[in-house]
């Protein structure tokens, strides 16, 4: 019986010691003192890293489907009509194109082009875009 009101007492007092099931949230995380929320955002970001450009190219598959629904059916909804604003404001006339430069993007990404080879269609892409917008604007 002695044992329980010292337990008791100590309680009180506030310096019961914890028990190593009930540790702190330093202790529960993955070692750097975040808490176990960080260490299941890292597992979710290491386990989908292999499948990002696969998250991206579908990322962009619903974003031409929406641009698409928008600047050509106007059907887009609130999202559709702020973005038909925003792209024609933007591009003018010429984004109408948007939505299947968006699908090549997406597919580019799908079929798994190379890092070096992405970059230089990128920058072609950009090049090209801005001599067309050059060439509609005058």
């Amino acid at each position: 019986m002695p044992a329980t009101k010292s337990r008791s007492r100590a309680r009180r007092s506030g310096k019961a010691r914890r028990s190593p099931s009930r540790g702190s949230a330093k202790r529960r995380g993955n070692g750097n003192g975040r808490g176990p929320r960080s260490s299941s955002v890292a597992n979710a970001v290491r386990n989908l890293s292999p499948r990002s450009l696969d998250a991206l190219g579908i990322a962009l598959l619903v974003l031409a489907a929406l641009s698409a629904l928008a600047l050509w059916f106007d059907a887009g909804g609130l999202f559709g009509r702020l973005l038909e604003v925003g792209v024609k404001a933007s591009f003018g006339p010429v984004g109408h194109a948007v939505p299947v430069v968006l699908g090549y993007w997406a597919v580019l990404l799908f079929r798994s082009t190379s890092r070096e080879d992405r970059g230089r269609m990128l920058v072609g892409l950009a090049i090209f875009s801005f001599g067309v917008l050059g060439i509609t604007s005058v």
